[in-house]
C-alpha cells in the first residue's frame, strides 16, 4: 500500500510511455532507431506501474544508474545489440509539482527495482520482482554473454552483485576499515551504545589480526568446465541467541558460468 501525502498528482510520464510504445510497435527488425533516455525512462516507469497495479497516475520516481550500466557494457562488448539504459525507480520519494512538495511512502516497507531497457524496447526487471532472478538471465541470453577472461567475468560479478536479484547476496567489503565500520553499526544497533561500545572493542581486539590480513579484492578462478567460480568478503548479520559473539567475516563464493548464468552461493564462516 502507498501513501501518499498529497492526493494530486499530475502525470507528465504518460506521454513519453506512449510514445516509446508506439516507436516500438512499429519498428522492423534492424530498422528501429534507438531510443532516447527519456523514453527508456517512460517504458521502465510503466513496467513498474504494472508490477504494483498501478494506473498512469501512481507516483514513480527514477533515476539512470550509468554506473551500473559502465559495469554491464564490460561484459558485453562483443554484442551486436547496443547497451541497454538501467534506471532504478520506486514508488517511493518526493515529487515536487511547482511549489508543493508530495512525499511517498510505503506501508510494506523499502520498495526498489532496477529496470534495464535495450534500445528495441525490450525490458528486463532485474530486480524487485520474485522473477528478478529470472530476468537477469534473459538479459544475459539477449545480450550473448559470453565470458572468456578474468576480467570478463569480474566485471559481471559486480554487475550481479550490485543488481543483486533476489537480495540474497551480502554486500562485499572493500577493506579492513569497513570491516570495522560496518561491523560497529551492527553491534551498536542490536546492543545499544552503551553495551555495544564495550562488546565492539573486545570483538574487535580479539579478530583485528584476522581482518587486517585478509585481502579484500575480489577473487577469480576459472572451472574446469569454463566457467568461474568467484570470491569476496562480507559480513554476517549478529545472532540474536549470541549476540555477545558480535558478527563474523564470511567468505563467500558465487558459480558463474561463461553464459552469466549464477549458481551456487556459499557462505564460509571465517570463525565461529
Amino acid at each position: 500500500m502507498i501513501i501518499r501525502m498529497v492526493v494530486h498528482f499530475k502525470c507528465w510520464q504518460c506521454a513519453a510511455w506512449a510514445t516509446a510504445f508506439l516507436a516500438w510497435f512499429l519498428c522492423l527488425p534492424g530498422d528501429c532507431a534507438q531510443m532516447n533516455e527519456n523514453e527508456a525512462a517512460g517504458i521502465a516507469i510503466a513496467s513498474v506501474r504494472q508490477t504494483l497495479g498501478g494506473d498512469d497516475s501512481m507516483f514513480i520516481s527514477h533515476r539512470r544508474d550509468v554506473a551500473l550500466e559502465r559495469e554491464l557494457s564490460r561484459c558485453i562488448s562483443e554484442s551486436p545489440i547496443p547497451s541497454p539504459f538501467i534506471f532504478r525507480t520506486s514508488p517511493e520519494g518526493e515529487e515536487v509539482n511547482g511549489s508543493t512538495i508530495t512525499t511517498h511512502l510505503s506501508v510494506e516497507g523499502p520498495l526498489a527495482f532496477i529496470i534495464a531497457v535495450d534500445g528495441s524496447g525490450a525490458i528486463f526487471k532485474i530486480h524487485g520482482t520474485i522473477d528478478s532472478k529470472r530476468e537477469i538471465e534473459n538479459l544475459a541470453r539477449h545480450y550473448r554473454i559470453n565470458l572468456t577472461s578474468a576480467e570478463a567475468a569480474i566485471s559481471f560479478v559486480r554487475f550481479y552483485i550490485t543488481v543483486n536479484p533476489e537480495n540474497s547476496i551480502p554486500p562485499i567489503l572493500g577493506s579492513a576499515a569497513e570491516v570495522r565500520k560496518i561491523a560497529k553499526a551492527k553491534i551498536y544497533a542490536s546492543l545499544g551504545d552503551k553495551t555495544g561500545e564495550s562488546l565492539f572493542e573486545k570483538w574487535l581486539q580479539h579478530h583485528i589480526s584476522d581482518i587486517s590480513e585478509l585481502d579484500f579484492n575480489p577473487q577469480i578462478s576459472e572451472t574446469q568446465r569454463g566457467g568461474f567460480i568467484a570470491t569476496f568478503y562480507s559480513l554476517s548479520d549478529i545472532n540474536t541467541a549470541h549476540s555477545q559473539k558480535g558478527p563474523v567475516v564470511l567468505r563467500v563464493s558465487l558459480n558463474i558460468s561463461s553464459k552469466g548464468m549464477v549458481r551456487g552461493l556459499k557462505f564460509h564462516p571465517l570463525w565461529r
